[in-house]
């Protein structure tokens, strides 16, 4: 009788240890030893809830045509519309918070009036679902001693930061009804320029001088965020971030953090613009939301690369775009 108590409990024992093993295989118990936090996630490599752990919670961060990519300057392809601009473009009003992922800027809803624009038609803000209004900006950057900070690269080659402007596809107006043309914008969302989001992305380098849009940014507002959760009211004007000479590569990929939201529109400005050093140390000491709240230089904001090897990222300028 005891022999087989003995027998029972070693099996019983052994499926529920194996059944623990699977569990933390499939992260389902990882993320109780993170910090309890609505929507948490963590850029430590070596966190349970890590970038590379993150679709254990997250499911679409596994899904495909994730981001943030290497664009291989060799194959890429001609944009048609050649020209992103804003139209009702000015200041907006809102929040400059430290959410503890980022210093982001978020527009107030009585604000949301700055309209960009892809393609040449000055008043196209409605009619075909080329317009799209900006919402949110933020800054990425890498952890102290990386080699680069920004999210994604250009032939295997980062930026020291990467700043972010995201923007949502205008709703009402004269665009089409959801009803007659699911079909037509899934055909579209295949070429681009028909996502429901769309992401300027502006790389930066950091210099001695204080002398970009970026820096003002920074000087006046993300100075007083320092610690996780502060807050201050801010107004930007996201024209001010564009490059003059308008030069950009362009692919649909996904959101580059949790909940790493699919079918995004992304347009990358080939020319950077610049933050002075005095201001990227502002960036690297604000608080984050990890453990502790170390600062942000010690593991960074950028996503790694997801993927390499992608051939549909389109240009607007080159020698491609000259012989068209």
């Amino acid at each position: 009788m005891a022999s087989a108590l003995l027998l029972f409990a070693v099996l019983f024992l052994g499926t529920v240890d194996s059944n623990n093993l699977k569990r933390r295989k499939n992260g389902k118990d990882q993320w109780n030893e993170c910090p309890n936090i609505e929507g948490f996630f963590s850029y430590d490599s070596n966190s349970p809830c890590g970038p590379q752990h993150w679709h254990k919670r997250y499911p679409l961060c596994g899904a495909d045509k994730q981001s943030p990519i290497n664009i291989d300057t060799d194959k890429t392809r001609c944009e048609d519309d050649g020209r992103v601009h804003y139209r009702h473009s000015g200041e907006v009003g809102g929040i400059f918070e430290n959410n503890g992922r980022a210093p982001n800027f978020v527009v107030k809803k009585d604000h949301l009036r700055n309209i960009l624009i892809l393609g040449d038609d000055e008043d196209n803000d409605n009619g075909d679902n080329t317009g799209y209004v900006f919402k949110e900006l933020h800054f990425h950057i890498g952890a102290s001693g990386s080699s680069y900070g920004s999210e994604h690269t250009v032939n295997n080659q980062g930026y020291k930061g990467e700043i972010h402007m995201v923007h949502e596809k205008l709703k009402g107006g004269n665009n089409k009804k959801d009803t007659d043309d699911k079909k037509d914008k899934d055909d579209k969302n295949e070429n681009g320029g028909q996502q429901d989001t769309l992401v300027l992305g502006r790389f930066f380098n950091v210099i001695e001088e204080c002398c970009s849009y970026a820096d003002k940014l920074i000087s006046r507002y993300i100075t007083k965020i320092p610690n996780y959760m502060d807050e201050t009211e801010a107004h930007v004007k996201p024209s001010r971030m564009l490059p003059r000479d308008g030069k950009f590569y362009t692919y649909v990929g996904s959101s580059t953090t949790p909940v790493c939201k699919l079918d995004v529109l992304w347009t990358l400005f080939k020319t950077p613009t610049t933050v002075c050093e005095t201001n990227f140390k502002v960036l690297m000491d604000l608080e984050t939301w990890e453990a502790g709240n170390p600062p942000r230089s010690k593991f960074g904001n950028n996503r790694p690369i997801q993927r390499f090897d992608v051939g549909d990222v389109r240009t607007n300028f080159g020698k491609r775009c000259r012989d068209n």
